[in-house]
């Protein structure tokens, strides 16, 4: 993350929840690298120095351990540049710990609303089970009264 952005970053994250702690932790690097640069600068001294010697005319022997103290001076030159090169590309220089409590927004219904609903539903099956009682009633008062008429016709008939 950008250092710029981080404002922005941190709104976002309160939008999903309450912020309960944030701590930051920032190590400073600028030392480091000053002496890194410090170290390469030497270095490159030293290589340059190396190579003047190289012009000078001396036993073969001192020739390769000189090419070869070179060569390790190179090395060294070329790892100071992979370490500098990490202060360019790594942004990890400050540590962000938060702890965040989720917030759930409840859209609440009104009391009045609850009650309102709980009355028309109430009022909807107190009806249909009073409709439903009043037709069992009538069919069994159809019943009571059909019944009897029906034995009587078939003991009417069942004489004969």
């Amino acid at each position: 993350m950008r250092p710029e952005k981080f404002d922005e970053v941190l709104q976002e994250v309160r939008r999903v929840g309450r912020l309960i702690s944030l701590h930051i932790s920032k190590t400073d690097k600028t030392n480091e690298f000053k002496e890194l640069e410090a170290k390469r600068l030497a270095l490159t001294k030293t290589r340059d120095a190396l190579v003047q010697l190289k012009s000078k005319s001396g036993k073969i022997e001192e020739l390769v351990n000189l090419e070869n103290r070179i060569l390790e001076v190179e090395n060294q030159i070329q790892g100071l540049g992979v370490k500098l090169g990490e202060f360019d590309e790594t942004n990890e220089f400050c540590t962000v710990k938060l702890t965040l409590q989720e917030s759930m927004t409840i859209s609440g219904i009104p009391l009045a609303q609850r009650i309102k609903v709980a009355f028309e539903w109430t009022v909807k099956a107190y009806l249909g089970l009073m409709v439903t009682a009043l037709f069992g009633f009538l069919a069994l008062l159809v019943l009571a009264v059909l019944i009897p008429k029906v034995r009587a016709l078939f003991a009417l008939f069942g004489d004969k």
